[in-house]
């Protein structure tokens, strides 16, 4: 985001919103998953990993608050 991205709309929309999706959103869909999952007595072995979202994960180490 360096250079593409006016520091403003960087600091103020789009980084809080991906320290959300980050820390929050991401969470809480794969426990949805595994809850229809198990709701509907079915077999899901998928998990949030973290390579699968790197981009997101650095740019809210970067610019944000990452929670551990």
């Amino acid at each position: 985001m360096a250079d593409q991205v006016d520091r403003q709309s960087r600091d103020m929309t789009l980084v809080p919103r991906i320290v959300e999706a980050v820390n929050t959103n991401l969470p809480s869909y794969y426990r949805t998953l595994q809850n229809i999952a198990t709701r509907n007595g079915f077999a899901y072995s998928g998990e949030l990993r973290r390579e699968n979202y790197e981009a997101m994960y650095a740019v809210a180490e970067k610019y944000g608050k990452l929670n551990r």
